[in-house]
């Protein structure tokens, strides 16, 4: 997509927001040990529980 198609103005736009927010949390993380923590160990258990019920294939039974 990115060099054989036409990008849409709003795609462009969202790239730079998403980069902003990356830095940005970026610079949280290194100025405050607690939201470093909060960021690599509360919020990725807080995604597995939420997030991996709803995308996990069906179980076989």
């Amino acid at each position: 997509m990115f060099l054989f198609e036409a990008m849409p103005w709003y795609s462009i736009v969202m790239w730079f927001v998403v980069l902003a927010g990356l830095m940005l949390v970026n610079e949280l993380a290194r100025m405050s040990k607690w939201v470093s923590l909060a960021l690599f160990l509360v919020l990725p258990i807080v995604l597995t529980i939420a997030v991996w019920p709803n995308t996990a294939g069906k179980a076989l039974a």
